[in-house]
C-alpha cells in the first residue's frame, strides 16, 4: 500500500539564502556576500523556524549517499535509516532539510559529499513511474519562482539513490543526507 501524498507548500514559506539577515557564517568577523554564498544550511533552518518547526542540528543527520571509490557517489550504510527518516518526517507532516551533492567539490561538511542544502516540502506517489517523488525548495537563488518551481523533486534514479533537477542551478542534485525534524 502506498504512503499518502503530503503537500506542505501551503505552510512552508520559501526564502533565499541571499537574505539581509544572514549572520557571519564563515566567521571572518564581517558580514559579506561570502556569507550569503554559504548560507544554504542556515537558511533552510530559518525556513523551518519561520514555519513553526524546530530545525534539526547536525546530530540528527543520517547519511544517504557518500563518496565511494574514485569519488563516485554510493549508498551509505545508513541508507535505509535515511529512507525511514524522510518518510517519518513526511508522515508527521514536517518539512525535511536534506544535504545534496551538486558537483564533486568538498566544502568541509560532516558528509564530504554534501555541498548544498534544500528543504523537502512533501511526498507524492507517481503512478506512472511507480516511485515516490519529494518536491523541494531550493534556497540558492534570488528568484522564488525558480526556488519553488513545481518541477523540482527528488525520485529514485537508476542507481537507486534520490536525485532531482534544480530549476535555478540547472543541475542534478543527489540527496546525501537527511535530517530528522524535531
Amino acid at each position: 500500500m502506498n504512503k499518502p501524498d503530503i503537500d506542505l507548500t501551503h505552510i512552508i514559506r520559501w526564502s533565499s539564502q541571499f537574505r539581509p539577515d544572514v549572520p557571519d557564517i564563515n566567521r571572518d568577523g564581517k558580514i559579506t556576500e561570502a556569507d550569503n554564498n554559504v548560507a544554504c544550511g542556515w537558511t533552510c533552518k530559518q525556513i523551518l523556524k519561520e514555519s513553526g518547526f524546530n530545525p534539526p542540528d547536525s546530530s540528527g543527520k543520517v547519511d544517504a549517499v557518500v563518496y565511494g571509490k574514485d569519488k563516485a557517489l554510493v549508498k551509505a550504510p545508513t541508507w535505509q535509516e535515511a529512507v525511514d527518516t524522510l518518510h517519518a518526517n513526511c508522515d508527521a507532516h514536517k518539512p525535511t532539510i536534506v544535504g545534496v551533492n551538486r558537483g564533486a567539490m568538498n566544502v568541509g561538511n560532516l558528509n564530504p559529499a554534501t555541498n548544498h542544502y534544500v528543504v523537502i516540502v512533501g511526498r507524492r506517489y507517481n503512478i506512472i513511474t511507480g516511485k515516490y517523488e519529494y518536491p523541494f525548495y531550493d534556497v540558492g537563488t534570488h528568484h522564488q519562482e525558480l526556488g519553488t518551481h513545481a518541477s523540482q523533486f527528488f525520485a529514485l534514479d537508476g542507481r537507486g539513490i534520490w536525485s532531482g533537477a534544480s530549476r535555478y542551478a540547472n543541475a542534478i542534485y543527489t540527496i546525501t543526507e537527511v535530517r530528522k525534524t524535531a
